[in-house]
């Protein structure tokens, strides 16, 4: 009686360990996963008709540079506080 309750249980959690795998293994944001024109996609649902676009310098200037960054990205300050000022300068 006891050997049949244990193979139950082991059972119960193999399926339970089964299901918890597949399931999170797809993606849970609710965006298409990455393939061809998944990001086109994602960027045509975007309403951008709101952001200002901010510049520095000419507008007709020979070489635009665009910078994508991040408040949080530590990269993004070590850039900020280490680098800009030369490109800016320059």
């Amino acid at each position: 009686m006891n050997r049949m309750i244990i193979v139950a249980a082991a059972a119960v959690v193999g399926l339970g360990a089964a299901y918890f795998y597949t399931s999170s293994s797809s993606s849970t944001t609710g965006l298409p996963s990455a393939g061809v024109g998944s990001a086109e996609a994602q960027a045509s649902d975007v309403d951008t008709s709101g952001v200002i676009e901010m510049f520095e310098g000419s507008a007709d200037a020979p070489v635009t540079v665009v910078e994508y960054a991040s408040f949080t990205c530590p990269h993004c300050k070590s850039f900020h506080v280490d680098t800009y000022g030369s490109v800016k300068e320059n």
